[in-house]
């Protein structure tokens, strides 16, 4: 699978388990597609972070 794919993939998915998750936190669907919409980038975010940690880790301990 392309990195691109995956990346497909992965995004809609974390957007759509944020709009479940904050769902009870707004009282509107803008307001619900708004705090969704922060979160999925804020996991993205942690995501690649975590993702460029175990490379890095990778790296150092695996010539």
């Amino acid at each position: 699978m392309t990195l691109l794919f995956r990346i497909a993939v992965f995004v809609p998915c974390v957007f759509l388990i944020m709009v479940v998750y904050c769902a009870p936190r707004a009282t509107t669907a803008k307001g619900v597609a708004s705090i969704a919409a922060r979160k999925t980038v804020k996991v993205c975010g942690w995501t690649v972070v975590l993702v460029a940690a175990m490379l890095a880790i990778e790296a150092i301990w695996l010539p």
